[in-house]
């Protein structure tokens, strides 16, 4: 069977990215979470996005509040990378 490979994001959401619009981010969110629920395999994160972060600081699309287990992180549940949600 075909692998299933997630889309990479297009850039590293960092302090010094633009800010994102509520409506935006919970579709980002929907669209993710619908992608974790098919079983699309998420995106490794880059080697270069943690690199940014620790530089550039952290400007968060959205705060969820969930479950502390680490079986499953939110990052995962809504197909994004470190740094987007908080």
């Amino acid at each position: 069977p075909p692998s299933v490979q997630a889309a990479v994001p297009a850039f590293v959401r960092t302090a010094k990215s633009d800010y994102v619009p509520g409506p935006k981010a919970l579709a980002t969110l929907k669209a993710g979470n619908a992608s974790y629920a098919s079983g699309q395999a998420p995106a490794a994160t880059q080697k270069s996005r943690i690199q940014a972060l620790a530089s550039d600081g952290q400007l968060p699309m959205a705060a969820v509040l969930g479950c502390a287990d680490s079986r499953c992180p939110v990052e995962l549940m809504f197909n994004v990378a470190p740094g987007d949600i908080f």
